[in-house]
């Protein structure tokens, strides 16, 4: 019973860690996404530190298993991923909330605009339902606050986290399984 407590205590402070730094990279992703339309540059960047999250993910689950005393389980692995990701969102909506509401307020209605703004530059789109409700929906104000938005994300970001980190958690058990430096096996 005292090691069943011991691994639970080292993956709750191990989640609370690294979900500082996961927050930090989620925080770039977010802010890249934000200017991607400024820059090709910041597009390509943020496309690929959102197609890096899931090998983080990886390397933290693998790093928490080959400290681990005592073999992980992959439900071990699986809350450990869950927890970085809320961690990590949750850091990252704190960011991208002052961001929205009060270095670009303005960010949401414009990005909404330039959708309708583009869509009335194809010929086919220019009446349709989509571009009128669209339209309405910024004259109206009915588009979602900064606070509504950043929910939002967080709720996404866990969730989408908690289905990567099942998928990275059945990978790491199965790589350290082989690997994991135990006191008997030490190099």
């Amino acid at each position: 019973m005292k090691k069943d407590n011991n691994i639970q205590n080292n993956l709750y402070k191990h989640s609370a860690e690294a979900g500082l730094g996961f927050g930090v990279l989620l925080s770039v992703v977010s802010l890249s996404f934000i200017y991607s339309s400024e820059s090709a540059i910041l597009s390509l960047i943020a496309i690929l530190l959102l197609m890096a999250l899931p090998g983080v993910l990886y390397a933290l689950q693998h790093r928490f298993v080959m400290r681990s005393s005592a073999p992980a389980e992959i439900s071990s692995l699986w809350m450990l991923g869950l927890m970085i990701s809320l961690f990590g969102s949750l850091i990252c909506g704190v960011v991208t909330y002052v961001w929205l509401q009060y270095v670009e307020p303005t960010f949401i209605s414009d990005q909404a605009q330039a959708a309708v703004d583009a869509y009335k530059t194809i010929p086919e789109m220019q009446g349709s339902e989509l571009v009128t409700t669209m339209q309405r929906a910024i004259d109206e104000g009915l588009l979602p606050s900064a606070i509504e938005f950043v929910i939002n994300m967080i709720l996404l970001t866990t969730f989408l986290g908690s289905i990567v980190s099942l998928i990275t958690a059945c990978i790491a058990r199965a790589v350290c399984k082989k690997n994991r430096v135990t006191p008997d096996n030490k190099q």
